[in-house]
C-alpha cells in the first residue's frame, strides 16, 4: 500500500512526546478552542490537547466541562491530538491539517470509550532474538481515532500500547536504534475491542539512504523532515520518516529496493520552501546518497477543492508534484473557503495533482504540462472511487453530478465491499452495471418520496413479503407507477420479475409516468430506432425534451438494458425534486 504524503507527515510529527512543552517560539497569530465530550455529550475533564507540526508545539488541558483553549498559535496547519489521562476509559483521537489563522478556530472531539490495547515484542527476523530500544508508532489512514502512541521496547524487546480506538486497521511503524542495521518496516494491524497482540519482525539491512539538506547559499537545513517509502510500496516494506540533524544530515537503514525520497516543506525565518521529491531511487548494497538543495521556483498554482454542488470542502488536502528530479511539491489543507495557493514551485513542467478529504474518494490526475504561470487547478470530489469528476468547473456532469445528487439524498447507495469494486477500492457505484427491476422500483419510490404503502399486497406472486424490495415494489404499484407482467406473460400468474434487468425503454416509461411532466407526442421522431409507432415513443420523447436521457446520440437503443449511471440521471431529472437546478 502506498500511503499519502499527509500520512507520512503525520507519522513523523507524532514522534514528539505528548508530555513536552512548547519547543519553538513563534509569532502570535490565533486561538484554537473547543470541547471534548463522550458519546453522550458530557464533557471530559483532564484531556491533554496537543497542537503541533514539526518543532512548533502547543498544549492545554480540558476543564471540568471538557472545554479547552490554546492561545497564541502561529497561523498554519497543525496536527491536533486529544489525549485522555491513563485509566480514563477513553481512546485518544487525532485530526491532522487543522487550519489555524487569526481569530478563533474551533475543533471539537468525541472520544470513544472502552479503548483497546496492543502488546507484543520486536525481534530479529533472522535469529529470533528480541530487540531493545525500538521506537514503535501506531497510526491509521482514518482522520479521527488515531492512537498516537509512541512506545520504545525495553530490554526484553516488549512494548505495550493503550487508549486505542478499536474497530479499524492501523499501521505499526518500527524505528530501530540509531546506528543499527535494521530496516524501518510498517505492518497493518487490525485492532479489535479488548486486548490485541502483534509481534514485530525486523530484518538486518546493510544498506542506507543518507544525505544532506541545505538552504540557498549552502547553510544546513536543521530539523528538515525526510520521508522515505517504497516506490509503489506494499505493507511490510521498509519506510523511514526522519529529520536532519544540526549539520543538515540524515540517514536511514533500509533494505535494497526502489524508494521515493521526500523532503518536507521547510520554513526558514519568513521564507517557506516547497518540498522536493526524488522518485524511484534504487538502493542496492552500501549507501545511496540523496542530497537536497532547498529553493523557490517561479511558478504559482492555486484553485479550489469543492463537492458536486461546487461548495467548498473544508479540510480537504491538496497536493501538487512536479515531474522533475527532484521535483517540487506542496501539500496543504484548505479552510472553509476551499482555496489553496502553492507558490515557489518549479517552472511550467509537468505536474500531477491529488485531492482528498474525509468521506470522499481521492482524485488523482496524470502528469500534464502546466500551460501558463500563474495557473488555476480546481478539484471536484465525490464519494465513489469509480465515479470521479472529469470537469472540475462544470456543476452538471454526467454521471458524476446525478450519482452524487441521488447519493446525497439517500436515493441510491454504492457498494462497500472492496471485492465488489474495481481495483478493490471501496466504496464504488458500478455505474456501467445493469439495474434490476426491484432496484429500479426502489430508486423511483425514494426519489418521489412516497411513504411505504403495501395495502392489498402482495400483488405479484414472485414478490412475497420476504423479498427485500417488497415494500418499495408495492408502494410503486399502489401509486400507479408499475403494473408488472400479465398472467399470460408469467405462465398463469401476475408477476414482476424483481431480479430481471430493465431496458432503457421500460425504465423511461416508468420514470416519466411517475413524473409531473405532460406526455408529448411530437410529429417528428428524434431517434431513428424509436419511430412514432414504438410503444414507448411518447415517454422517450418526453424524457428527451426534459433532458433526462443519457448516452442517446444518435440512437436511443430502447431494447438495451439501462445502466446504473443512466438510471441515476433518468430518475433524478424526472422525479427527484431539485435535480439539475
Amino acid at each position: 500500500m502506498k500511503r499519502s504524503f499527509a500520512a507520512w507527515v503525520t507519522a513523523a510529527v507524532l514522534l514528539l512526546t505528548l508530555s513536552s512543552s512548547q519547543l519553538a517560539a513563534a509569532p502570535l497569530a490565533g486561538t484554537l478552542s473547543g470541547r471534548v465530550t463522550n458519546a453522550g455529550g458530557s464533557g471530559i475533564n483532564g484531556v491533554q490537547i496537543v497542537v503541533n507540526f514539526g518543532a512548533t508545539f502547543y498544549s492545554a488541558n480540558t476543564d471540568s466541562s471538557g472545554n479547552y483553549t490554546v492561545g497564541n498559535v502561529t497561523a498554519g496547519a497543525y496536527n491536533v491530538v486529544a489525549a485522555p489521562s491513563a485509566g480514563s476509559g477513553y481512546a485518544n483521537a487525532h485530526r491532522y491539517g487543522v487550519q489555524v489563522g487569526s481569530g478563533t478556530t474551533t475543533q471539537n472531539f468525541t472520544l470513544v470509550s472502552n479503548p483497546a490495547t496492543l502488546t507484543g515484542y520486536v525481534y530479529d527476523a533472522g535469529t529470533g532474538a528480541r530487540i531493545a530500544g525500538v521506537g514503535l508508532l501506531l497510526d491509521s489512514d482514518v482522520h479521527d481515532g488515531w492512537s498516537n502512541t509512541l512506545q520504545s521496547t525495553g530490554s526484553n524487546g516488549v512494548y505495550s500500547m493503550d487508549r486505542i480506538a478499536p474497530g479499524r486497521i492501523y499501521y505499526i511503524h518500527a524505528f530501530p536504534p540509531a546506528g543499527s542495521n535494521y530496516g524501518n518496516p510498517f505492518f497493518p494491524v487490525t485492532i479489535n475491542a479488548g486486548s490485541n497482540t502483534f509481534n514485530v519482525p525486523l530484518g538486518q539491512s546493510g544498506s542506507h539512504i543518507a544525505g544532506r539538506v541545505t538552504l540557498p547559499g549552502g547553510a544546513p537545513a536543521v530539523n528538515a523532515s525526510i520521508f522515505i517509502n517504497p516506490s509503489g510500496g506494499s505493507s511490510g516494506s521498509d519506510t523511514c520518516p526522519t529529520a536532519t540533524n544540526s549539520n543538515g544530515d540524515y540517514t536511514c537503514s533500509l533494505s535494497a529496493g526502489g524508494y521515493d525520497v521526500h523532503l518536507g516543506e521547510f520554513q526558514s525565518g519568513a521564507t517557506s520552501y516547497p518540498g522536493l521529491v526524488y522518485f524511484n531511487r534504487q538502493l542496492g548494497s552500501g549507501t545511496l546518497t540523496v542530497n537536497f538543495s532547498l529553493n523557490n521556483g517561479p511558478l504559482t498554482i492555486s484553485g479550489l477543492a469543492r463537492d458536486y454542488t461546487l461548495t467548498a470542502i473544508n479540510g480537504a488536502n491538496v497536493q501538487a508534484f512536479e515531474q522533475a528530479d527532484p521535483g517540487h511539491y506542496r501539500s496543504t489543507f484548505v479552510g472553509s473557503d476551499g482555496r489553496y495557493n502553492f507558490t515557489g514551485m518549479g517552472s511550467t513542467n509537468s505536474y500531477y495533482f491529488q485531492a482528498a478529504a474525509q468521506g470522499y474518494a481521492t482524485n488523482v490526475s496524470s502528469f500534464a504540462a502546466i500551460p501558463s504561470n500563474p495557473w488555476t487547478r480546481n478539484f471536484k470530489l465525490g464519494v465513489f472511487n469509480d465515479v470521479l469528476a472529469q470537469d472540475a468547473d462544470s456543476r452538471i456532469e454526467f454521471p458524476f453530478y446525478y450519482v452524487e445528487f441521488m447519493r446525497d439524498r439517500n436515493i441510491i447507495a454504492g457498494f462497500t465491499d472492496p471485492s465488489q469494486c474495481p481495483s478493490n477500492k471501496a466504496p464504488c457505484f458500478l455505474p456501467n452495471n445493469n439495474v434490476r427491476r426491484g432496484e429500479y422500483s426502489k430508486m423511483l419510490v425514494l426519489a418521489k418520496g412516497w411513504p411505504t404503502n403495501a395495502a392489498g399486497g402482495p400483488h405479484f406472486t414472485d414478490v412475497p413479503t420476504s423479498n427485500i424490495f417488497y415494500n418499495t415494489i408495492e408502494t410503486a404499484y399502489n401509486n400507479g407507477a408499475i403494473s408488472g407482467y400479465t398472467a399470460a406473460q408469467c405462465g398463469g400468474d401476475v408477476c414482476f420479475r424483481p431480479n430481471g434487468t430493465i431496458t432503457r425503454a421500460e425504465a423511461t416509461k416508468l420514470a416519466v409516468a411517475a413524473s409531473s411532466w405532460t406526455l408529448l407526442n411530437p410529429a417528428t421522431a428524434s431517434y431513428a430506432d424509436v419511430p412514432a409507432s414504438y410503444w414507448a415513443y411518447r415517454y422517450i420523447e418526453t424524457a428527451r425534451t426534459n433532458g433526462a436521457n443519457a448516452n442517446d446520440d444518435p440512437s436511443f437503443r430502447p431494447g438495451s438494458f439501462i445502466t446504473r449511471g443512466e438510471t441515476a440521471k433518468l430518475v433524478c431529472v424526472a422525479n427527484a425534486n431539485g435535480c439539475g437546478q
